[in-house]
């Protein structure tokens, strides 16, 4: 994914929750490198990796 493709997933985005769930998922679910995510959503890798880590710890709950 590019992210321009992930910009276009954003226009159907209809919960903030959903971005920062769309922006983990792929780490959290498939191991992918959070320095990759960030490359391809072009969200600082500081902040991909927070946020995976939060729902790691604390769940869903974590991303409202």
């Amino acid at each position: 994914m590019t992210s321009g493709e992930f910009a276009q997933l954003q226009l159907k985005f209809i919960d903030p929750i959903q971005h920062d769930y769309e922006l983990i998922r792929p780490v959290v679910l498939f191991s992918e490198t959070i320095s990759e995510r960030s490359r391809q959503t072009g969200i600082e890798r500081t902040q991909v990796g927070d946020k995976a880590q939060r729902f790691i710890l604390q769940g869903m709950l974590s991303l409202g």
